[in-house]
């Protein structure tokens, strides 16, 4: 796990943006950190309105034939990072901590497909939406005395058909459907007093879709 651990208040939004005395990250530094597990902390830690924070996993992938390279050579030397198609991907985790932690209206957190979005503090507010499908999805922990989901907010663990439509076939004609199909994840709400507004949303249904195998 990458942590990445600041004092004072930080504020995450779209890029050009401002917080205040807050210190301010743009959105887009997460998505090309090349790291699978990820921890971000504040005294106060907030997503801004209008943030589209998107952590995505990036895999080494070989520069030629994986066969062609010699026991133990070092990975670094024939590998180049690289962002694979989204249904080749693995879910990343990634932790939001502090001494409060807020979700703004309009603001979405999101992991790839069965990654893992964790965000434990004394104070917990989520009028935004988190996401994570197929994978897990936790607030709270054992220090969190307040969690408040406004109106509005979702936290989002449904599953997704990830399929791609692939010319061709075993007789070289027609097409077939390659990629995954992801089931519901989990969602738990963790503290000593939970306030769930009327419009609070949590989703963890499963999905469905198309795929193609060969037959033994």
């Amino acid at each position: 796990m990458l942590p990445l651990i600041a004092s004072g208040d930080v504020a995450v939004g779209p890029a050009g943006g401002t917080a205040g005395e807050a210190e301010y990250i743009d959105e887009t530094l997460f998505r090309d950190m090349g790291v699978g597990s990820l921890a971000l902390g504040a005294d106060t830690l907030t997503i801004a309105s209008g943030a589209n924070l998107l952590f995505q996993t990036r895999n080494m992938r070989f520069r030629g034939r994986a066969y062609d390279v010699a026991s133990g050579t070092d990975l670094r030397d024939v590998t180049d990072l690289a962002l694979l198609p989204p249904h080749l991907r693995q879910g990343g985790s990634l932790q939001l901590f502090g001494d409060a932690v807020t979700i703004e209206a309009r603001a979405l957190v999101e992991v790839d497909p069965l990654g893992n979005i964790l965000i434990d503090a004394s104070q917990i507010r989520v009028d935004g939406t988190l996401r994570a499908h197929g994978g897990s999805i936790a607030i709270g922990g054992a220090s969190s005395a307040t969690i408040h989901l406004g109106n509005g907010s979702l936290l989002d663990a449904t599953g997704i058909a990830q399929t791609v439509k692939v010319p061709g076939g075993a007789d070289g004609r027609g097409f077939w459907y390659d990629g995954r199909i992801v089931d519901g994840g989990a969602v738990a709400v963790r503290g000593t007093h939970v306030v769930m507004d009327a419009g609070a949303r949590s989703r963890v249904s499963g999905n469905k879709g198309l795929l193609s195998f060969l037959q033994p």
